[in-house]
């Protein structure tokens, strides 16, 4: 006995139904790939997905166009076979993968695995495949049925992300040694000395010595005076008090002055905010982008100069440090491993704060950091305050333009 029933897409199957046999689970089998591609179409569109189906007893295999396009195989390519399927897979991978397979089809549970390929031009791309076991006539778990997802942008982000932590975590290593070897021989050296003066100064009362007592006294003033000086350097360092109080370009101006007296770096400094004041996570970002652009300028680049300007439009504020170093070639990675290290972290402050940034280097040429932020503002009264600090040293130099005085070389706040 025969019966026919049209199909939705038209065919007419054939069934043979005989007394006690079931071939329900054999017309499934042979009708999936058509009904899996139909059902799977849209999704593929949508997620990148190429559906497969591999019957292991017959060797009959079906892929998907979508499988041929991540194989790098034109439309109209030779019918992929299951052993060829394998000539794609990674060398390395292919064990694991054969070893998924097996598992699945003796366990009836759903395949789970990933794995590379190499596509025909030789790109090396990453793969998902999920699949459920299907029963053949047989009873028997023989026919894999599933999807294939090319996830080769999902690893690499997740490898630039590790690559980022790993970064992330030596800078911020660094950032502590400094603190610690700050703490440890500026304010740690000079508490001894403050304590060996005031030994002096006990022994010197003890002995009748009043004047000389004096003179140790002042000498621990002087210490004590240059210890809190440096503790301040390093307060301002770590999170300068005029950032919040009076703003970025105060603040700007505040660690530009004090980067002059440290070196013989040249900065020029030009702000044209106007009456815009940027809300402070901003001016976090900015001045952190500011200073790391700076150490990368002098202590990476060996810059001589270095030209910084600070402005608004009606939407974003914009900051630009140029120097006169040596510069790097991008295209080669040839910056420095610790400056790369704040070139990445940049980018993620910029891209944080919802902004971007860029870097243009040329060897001997110098390094461009340009940063564009969106604009949160509110107006100020008619004028900045200007912090200003005398730079000493001869050749060192510190100008200011915008709103305000301007500190210059032996000026005094």
């Amino acid at each position: 006995m025969t019966e026919s029933n049209p199909s939705a897409n038209g065919r007419t199957p054939a069934s043979t139904v005989a007394p006690g046999q079931d071939v329900t689970e054999r017309e499934r089998v042979d009708e999936a790939p058509w009904e899996s591609e139909t059902h799977y179409r849209a999704a593929a569109k949508m997620a990148h997905l190429g559906h497969w189906e591999h019957d292991f007893r017959s060797g009959r295999t079906f892929w998907s166009q979508d499988v041929y396009d991540m194989f790098g195989l034109p439309p109209g390519s030779v019918p992929l076979g299951f052993e060829e399927f394998l000539d794609f897979v990674h060398p390395e991978d292919r064990p694991l993968l054969s070893h998924a397979i097996k598992a699945a089809l003796a366990s009836g549970h759903a395949l789970d695995a990933e794995f590379r390929i190499h596509r025909t031009e030789g790109e090396l791309r990453y793969i998902h495949t999920r699949g459920m076991p299907v029963r053949d006539e047989s009873g028997e778990f023989n026919v894999l049925s599933g999807i294939l997802q090319d996830i080769t942008e999902r690893k690499r982000t997740e490898e630039r992300l590790r690559r980022l932590a790993r970064q992330l975590l030596v800078g911020r290593e660094r950032e502590r040694q400094q603190v610690s070897f700050a703490l440890h021989h500026d304010a740690g050296s000079l508490a001894v000395g403050i304590s060996a003066h005031l030994d002096a100064v006990e022994e010197d009362i003890r002995s009748g010595k009043p004047g000389e007592a004096l003179k140790w006294v002042k000498r621990t003033r002087e210490l004590f005076d240059e210890s809190l000086g440096r503790l301040k350097r390093l307060a301002t360092q770590l999170r300068p008090p005029e950032l919040d109080v009076l703003g970025l370009p105060a603040a700007l101006r505040q660690y530009f002055s004090q980067a002059t007296e440290c070196g013989d770096t040249r900065i020029h400094f030009r702000e044209t905010l106007g009456r815009r004041r940027v809300d402070k996570d901003t001016a976090t970002v900015l001045f952190r982008i500011a200073q790391e652009a700076l150490t990368n300028a002098i202590s990476h680049g060996r810059a001589t100069g270095v030209a910084v300007g600070l402005g608004a439009s009606k939407k974003e504020v914009r900051l630009t440090v140029r120097d006169n170093g040596k510069g790097f070639d991008p295209s080669k990675h040839g910056a420095p491993e610790t400056s790369q290290i704040g070139l990445h972290a940049m980018k993620e402050m910029a891209a944080h704060a919802g902004g971007i940034i860029e870097v243009d280097s040329t060897p001997g040429k110098g390094t461009t950091v340009r940063v564009r932020l969106p604009l949160k503002a509110e107006a100020l009264g008619p004028g900045d305050v200007a912090v200003r600090r005398k730079t000493a040293g001869r050749g060192k130099k510190f100008r200011s333009v915008g709103r305000g005085p301007r500190p210059r070389s032996g000026s005094h706040a």
